[in-house]
């Protein structure tokens, strides 16, 4: 078994170059160690790898959704301030067509008459239950 794993890391400089750093720390870590490719530890490290590629990109597809609905919000603020703007000229025009109406006020000698009386009444009533 040691010859195979011997033999195995002059295939891994004739395989195409890495293309990133996890692939070369790959590569020095199977010529440091003389692994053969498909050894155990360096499938476990490419389940890893796996793993945080799925893990990362489900991180960024999460941060587009947040910075999606963070403009799908301002659309709707503006969209509020719109209608907001609508409403407010529409209560102005009610307002502006509203009849003018004056509150009328009752003369002063009925109000003094009937001051009096509910006076008198609840006077009355104190000495009645009293």
């Amino acid at each position: 078994m040691s010859s195979e794993v011997k033999a195995e890391p002059a295939k891994a400089s004739t395989t195409t170059e890495p293309t990133n750093v996890w692939d070369q720390a790959v590569v020095q870590w199977r010529s440091k160690h003389q692994t053969a490719e498909d050894h155990p530890a360096l499938l476990c490290a490419q389940v890893l790898r796996l793993y945080h590629d799925e893990v990362t990109e489900t991180q960024e597809q999460s941060t587009q959704d947040i910075e999606s609905l963070r403009s799908d919000i301002a659309a709707l603020g503006e969209g509020f301030t719109g209608i907001e703007k609508h409403l407010s000229c529409v209560m102005d025009e009610i307002k502006r067509q509203a009849p003018k109406t004056t509150t009328t006020l009752l003369p002063l000698p009925i109000v003094i008459f009937v001051t009096t009386c509910t006076l008198l009444a609840g006077f009355c009533l104190g000495r009645a239950f009293s």
